[in-house]
């Protein structure tokens, strides 16, 4: 893996909510990950509440042990 692949970013979960990606985030930062958290609504017809999720991201170098952290077991 080349260096500049290593620091791209990957997704390594989606989550319903604020809460379950604190969380997680504090599960990746006591494992030594650095991750980041994007949020993502998406605009509904009027009269129906906005849905939103939330996306993790880790250096491609951690994505292994990210995953396992959060609990993709091979």
């Amino acid at each position: 893996m080349a260096a500049d692949d290593r620091e791209r970013l990957v997704k390594v979960a989606i989550v319903g909510s604020e809460v379950e990606a604190s969380i997680l985030q504090d599960a990746l930062r006591q494992e030594g990950v650095h991750s980041y958290v994007r949020s993502q609504t998406a605009a509904e017809p009027i009269g129906v509440p906005l849905v939103s999720s939330f996306e993790i991201f880790v250096f491609a170098r951690d994505a292994k042990r990210a995953r396992w952290v959060i609990g993709e077991r091979p």
